[in-house]
C-alpha cells in the first residue's frame, strides 16, 4: 500500500573530521550527524556521511541513517540512504530506505524522496513508502 508522510528535521548534532587532503586543495572527510524528527515521524537518527569537496566548491556525500521511533504510529527502526551534492548553499539529493533494513512493525518498509534544500535550522519533507 502506497502511504506518504510530512515530516520534519532538524540536524542537532555535526561533528566533521579530515579524513585526507589532496595537493590541489580538495578533501574528504567523515561527518556524524545526529537528527531529530517530527510529524508524521517522531524519531532519533544517526547519520554517518562521507564527503568529498571537490576545488570547483561542489561537495559530494553519500551516507546511512539508522532512524529509531514511530511512522505513523509504527514503531521501530530503519536505514536511509542519502546520496547528493551541495553546491551554492542547496543541497541535492536522494533518500532511500534500505530494502531489509525495518524492524518490529517497520518490517518491510520501503520508499524514499528526492530534495532540494538549502541551510535552515528545521527542513520539511514529504516521504514516499509502502509497509
Amino acid at each position: 500500500m502506497d502511504m506518504t508522510a510530512s515530516l520534519v528535521f532538524k540536524m542537532v548534532g555535526w561533528d566533521e573530521k579530515t579524513v585526507h587532503e589532496f595537493d590541489d586543495g580538495s578533501k574528504i572527510t567523515h561527518v556524524t550527524v545526529k537528527k531529530s524528527y517530527t510529524g508524521d515521524l517522531i524519531a532519533e537518527g544517526l547519520l554517518e556521511y562521507v564527503m568529498i569537496y571537490r576545488t570547483d566548491g561542489l561537495v559530494e556525500y553519500s551516507g546511512f541513517e539508522r532512524v529509531s521511533g514511530n511512522l505513523n504510529q509504527k514503531s521501530g527502526s530503519f536505514v536511509i540512504e542519502d546520496r547528493g551534492q551541495f553546491n551554492q548553499g542547496v543541497a541535492e539529493g536522494t533518500l532511500t530506505i534500505v530494502a531489509g533494513t525495518g524492524t518490529d512493525a517497520l518490517n518491510g518498509l520501503a520508499g524514499g524522496v528526492s530534495y532540494s534544500m538549502g541551510h535552515a535550522e528545521a527542513c520539511m519533507l514529504t516521504l514516499d513508502y509502502q509497509l
